[in-house]
């Protein structure tokens, strides 16, 4: 039996199709939808729309889209630039493979028309690294599209991303004048919640909730408070996971535009996150000890004393 079945683009305009109930708002809805929705293209799971035409064409309200998108990208499903307004869904070449080279080829027209951007530039670096693993003709195919320095050397999120044989045009922050100062700035990153928790304690997303809307500050770096509460509440939770969490919050909020870019109140927002948020535990329970030497450690980071406790 084969593992694939096709579905029209079509689908979506037709009559018949249009006249059943819709579907109703949820992650599971609009996956489908960015995958088969009439926006696609032949560049597999890279295209150009906006919140507002997505939710439009789904008859939802703007916030239970953003919502449902929201469940998505926390899943590392998708991707936007809502502002350029692009999405990229970076698995989905794998489940739609080019044909030929020739058809990688034929992608030029319409990336020509995708807007210019950073996750653009991230895309094309994923779309390479995938076409790398399908044989050296695409991804000639490909270069004669997309020269390697129009493309996004993504391995400051992902390390497993190397895709280009050239420097990046733009060169990382990180550049250290030597061996020693890069390993101690790894050391550095690797302090738990100490390289987390670094937000100002008065920080326009940590300050009290107002009568008027405000957006996530750039740059922004997780508050104390809000570490503490996340450890505090979900004590299986490790340090490292409350900071990909912090990245993808802080990832969502910079990217999102419109009426539902603004909070009244940050901090309910990032609890409300930790709450939904879906999470892999790492195999096996926390012991008592274990759990007992993590909290003296976040003690430790955060400046408390020996006899303190952690309050959320």
């Amino acid at each position: 039996m084969s593992r694939y079945r096709k579905i029209e683009v079509r689908t979506w305009s037709d009559e018949r199709f249009r006249a059943l109930s819709g579907i109703p708002p949820s992650g599971q809805g609009l996956w489908f939808f960015l995958l088969t929705g009439p926006h696609t293209t032949a560049i597999p799971g890279l295209f150009r729309a906006g919140r507002a035409g997505m939710a439009e064409e789904l008859g939802w309200e703007q916030e239970a889209f953003d919502e449902a998108f929201r469940e998505v990208f926390q899943q590392g499903m998708a991707k936007a630039d809502f502002k350029a307004r692009l999405v990229w869904l970076p698995k989905a070449i794998r489940h739609n493979k080019p044909e030929s080279p020739n058809v990688v080829r034929g992608w030029k027209v319409e990336l020509n028309l995708l807007p210019e951007c950073d996750l653009k530039r991230e895309a094309m670096a994923g779309i390479r690294i995938e076409l790398t693993a399908m044989g050296a003709s695409y991804v000639t195919a490909f270069d004669e599209v997309v020269p390697h320095e129009n493309t996004l050397n993504a391995g400051a999120s992902n390390s497993a991303q190397k895709p280009m044989s050239k420097p990046s045009p733009k060169p990382s922050e990180k550049a250290m004048p030597n061996q020693e100062q890069e390993q101690e700035q790894e050391q550095q990153q690797e302090q738990d919640v100490g390289a987390l928790c670094n937000g100002s304690e008065d920080s326009a997303a940590d300050a009290p909730p107002t009568q008027r809307g405000t957006r996530l500050p750039k740059p922004w770096a997780l508050p104390k408070a809000y570490g503490e509460w996340a450890l505090q509440e979900f004590p299986s939770w490790t340090p490292d996971i409350v900071r990909s969490e912090a990245s993808k919050f802080a990832d969502y909020w910079h990217g999102v535009t419109g009426k539902g870019a603004t909070k009244l109140d940050w901090p309910a927002t990032w609890r409300n996150w930790c709450r939904n948020a879906k999470v892999v535990l790492p195999k096996g329970a926390m012991s008592a000890t274990d759990k007992e030497a993590r909290d003296a450690e976040v003690r430790r980071l955060l400046g408390y004393n020996q006899g303190e406790t952690i309050n959320a």
